[in-house]
Order: structure tokens, then sequence, then C-alpha cells
């Protein structure tokens, strides 16, 4: 069988291949459908600078929820209850001037 550092390399590849296709994917349509073709590379690459790094974060978040709760169900459950939350600190489900709480869940959050 293959070693634990062979496993985990492949697996390292094919998981980079996927996150950097999904973004690249979508910065395209989202590049082609805006109609911001006369902006150039750097609009493109920003866009898909972005695109990765969130996909990168939500990929982390998994996996660390992933190694910490042993079963299937209540780690979905706790994924969608710190993205909830990571939401709310951000400013897209509430203000951030609202609260002390708030603001520094928006500053914490990714």
């Amino acid at each position: 069988m293959y070693t634990p550092t062979a496993y985990y390399f492949s697996r390292l590849m094919i998981s980079i291949l996927t996150f950097v296709l999904y973004p690249l994917i979508c910065t395209t349509c989202i590049i082609w459908f805006l109609d911001l073709k006369v902006f150039g590379f750097k609009v493109f690459f920003g866009w898909f600078l972005d695109l990765w790094l969130i996909s990168l974060v939500g990929n982390s978040l998994g996996l660390t929820i992933g190694c910490i709760v042993p079963d299937v169900m209540p780690a979905i459950l706790y994924g969608n209850l710190v993205l909830i939350l990571f939401n709310m600190g951000a400013g897209l489900l509430a203000n951030v001037n609202s609260n002390y709480l708030v603001k520094f869940l928006g500053w914490i959050s990714p």
C-alpha cells in the first residue's frame, strides 16, 4: 500500500487542483458577464485571488472542524454555526457598529 506521506501529498495535489480550478472558472464567468474585460489582467487576477483565498479559508475551516468532531452530522452543524457567526461578524447579517461583540467579531472574522 501507499505510505502516509505519499497519500497526503497526492491528496494535497488534487485539492490544490480543485481549489484553483473552481475560482478560475468563476472568475472567468464573472469577468465575462460583468463586462470587465476592458480592465485587463489586473482585475482578473484580483477577482481570482479573492475567490481563491475564500475557498482556501473554507477548506481549512472544514478540515479543522472535521478533525475536531468525530461524527459527520455534528461536524456539518458546527460548520454551519461557525459560518453564520463569521457572516454576522463580517456585517453581512448584522450591522457592525451595533454592538461591541459584533464589532469584535467583525474585526477577527476572515
